[in-house]
């Protein structure tokens, strides 16, 4: 990454979790931190500039202040209230406040084993004319670091028609191979959530 370039994140905890029976973002990653938490605090950690999370608002409500304070001071939370648009419509909202950083990583929310390491590796590769991908064993995973002519293609890209896979593969793609086969998980269901921290969901690991 360039000499005074600035890097954001947007965290993306917009969607429904329908096969998940409990709130996505507030799953327990550990005995101290949900997901969220987890997420934020390794991007808080390597040093983003601006670090945003776009919440559904579903889980933005009463309920949830106790989770919602432990980030507030890290991070600027943007409430999606129409999260039946869809991945894309959470990624535009966000995209709108990250609009002048030089980078960009985009993390998904079931992907909560991201750490400062690998943040690091991403950006010593980072592409100013594409993006960056962590790659385990051939397949890419997550998060991706998009440079910031992504950043604006996209902010003029129309959401509602938007497949961002399809998107990327107009530019130019630095593949950065990692050890850390978690680039690969999406914990969509409860089995998921089983398989990757043997137990049940939202219990803190005895």
């Amino acid at each position: 990454m360039e000499e005074n370039s600035s890097v954001g994140v947007l965290i993306l905890a917009g969607g429904l979790s329908e096969r998940m029976p409990y709130p996505k973002p507030w799953l327990r990653f550990n005995s101290e931190q949900t997901f969220t938490e987890k997420i934020v605090d390794q991007y808080y950690r390597f040093g983003v500039d601006e670090l945003i999370v776009v919440l559904n608002e579903k889980y933005s409500g009463s309920q949830w202040t106790e989770q919602l304070s432990a980030i507030n001071n890290y991070a600027r939370i943007v409430i999606n209230g129409q999260s039946e648009k869809g991945r894309s419509y959470s990624l535009h909202l966000g995209l709108e406040l990250i609009r002048d950083c030089s980078y960009a990583f985009v993390q998904n929310i079931d992907n909560p084993f991201v750490d400062v390491n690998l943040l690091t590796l991403l950006a010593a590769n980072s592409n100013e004319k594409g993006y960056t991908v962590p790659v385990h064993q051939g397949k890419g995973g997550h998060p991706i670091l998009i440079s910031r002519k992504i950043i604006h293609e996209l902010r003029q890209f129309s959401y509602e028609s938007l497949n961002l896979r399809e998107f990327l593969k107009n530019y130019p793609k630095i593949e950065v191979e990692t050890s850390k086969k978690e680039i690969l998980a999406n914990i969509n269901t409860e089995e998921d959530y089983k398989a990757y921290f043997n137990r049940d969901l939202n219990l803190s690991p005895a």
